[in-house]
């Protein structure tokens, strides 16, 4: 599951702590955060247009993805 934020997003630090509660009871999975600014290519990829947004891959192909702090969707 990766997270695209930036330091500048009021809402990627609201739902930080969400987050890293998600890392910490499934540590089968593979929680990262891509800070948007410094990867801007990866972001781009991607098609990360508003942060946080949030995806997932299983095996390497996208399954899922949001975009908001939605902490009960995450």
């Amino acid at each position: 599951v990766v997270d695209f934020w930036a330091t500048w997003c009021g809402p990627c630090k609201l739902i930080s702590p969400h987050f890293e509660k998600l890392e910490q009871k499934y540590p089968q999975i593979k929680f990262v955060k891509v800070d948007v600014d410094e990867q801007a290519e990866v972001a781009q990829e991607v098609g990360v247009r508003a942060m946080p947004t949030f995806v997932a891959y299983n095996k390497g192909e996208k399954v899922k993805d949001l975009t908001g702090a939605q902490p009960a969707k995450l």
